[in-house]
């Protein structure tokens, strides 16, 4: 259930990238997450996608940075 830095060729060269802040964002919507629109298995892979997604990131230096609302509002 990992979301690979390594599989994701534009989030390694942002990451490889040194003169440009790089801020990776996860929004939760409302509308396509929580447990009753997904369910609670699917939602606690996504969950804990995400926390391993954000380890990797810590170890580069950086977080995952995660909200919650509307796309166009955040």
């Amino acid at each position: 259930h990992r979301l690979r830095l390594h599989d994701n060729p534009s989030l390694h060269s942002a990451l490889e990238e040194k003169g440009f802040p790089f801020f990776p964002i996860f929004i939760f919507d409302g509308e396509t997450a929580g447990t009753k629109v997904v369910g609670y298995n699917r939602m606690r892979y996504l969950l804990e996608a995400l926390d391993d997604l954000d380890n990797q990131f810590k170890k580069h230096g950086g977080r995952l940075i995660m909200l919650k609302g509307k796309p166009n509002v955040v």
